[in-house]
């Protein structure tokens, strides 16, 4: 019982690590897409004719 125990909180901890590696590639993606973001509201109040062009860029 107490192997099956073990085996069981290992399989858990697998789990839970697999999910933690997950979520902190989605948080990576996050932070690309948040200083993409910023890069164009930087552009957008400095340089706003030049807005057309990143929106004709990103479709």
């Amino acid at each position: 019982s107490t192997g099956n125990s073990l085996t069981s909180a290992t399989v858990d901890l697998n789990h839970i690590l697999m999910q933690l590696d997950t979520i902190s590639e989605t948080l990576d993606q996050m932070e690309v897409k948040t200083q993409l973001l910023q890069c164009n509201l930087t552009v957008c109040f400095t340089h706003p004719d030049k807005m057309a062009c990143l929106h004709s860029c990103v479709e």
